[in-house]
């Protein structure tokens, strides 16, 4: 975890991580991530977590056919695009 903010609500860090991935395609690649970390605190303790990452670059890494990262691409969007908060963005 890189640079925690907080409010003493919410905390936001922005992480990084990698490992040898063991799919045969990946041919023992080394997939790497990066993403920001979203906590809800409640009493100092971490009460909801979810975090938003770009997967992309890890799925490059790992060999995964440009069909199956645009398959996986596609049901992120749609799970987006799902979320109540983006609703209002679906509008015309």
């Amino acid at each position: 975890m890189h640079a925690p903010v907080t409010d003493g609500r919410t905390l936001y860090a922005r992480y990084s991580f990698s490992y040898r991935s063991l799919l045969p395609e990946a041919k023992g690649a080394r997939a790497m991530f990066e993403g920001v970390s979203i906590m809800t605190l409640r009493d100092g303790l971490i009460a909801e977590y979810r975090e938003v990452a770009n997967t992309a670059p890890g799925f490059v890494d790992m060999n995964f056919a440009p069909e199956r990262i645009a398959k996986i691409a596609a049901k992120q969007g749609a799970e987006l695009k799902a979320r109540p908060e983006m609703a209002r963005h679906l509008k015309s």
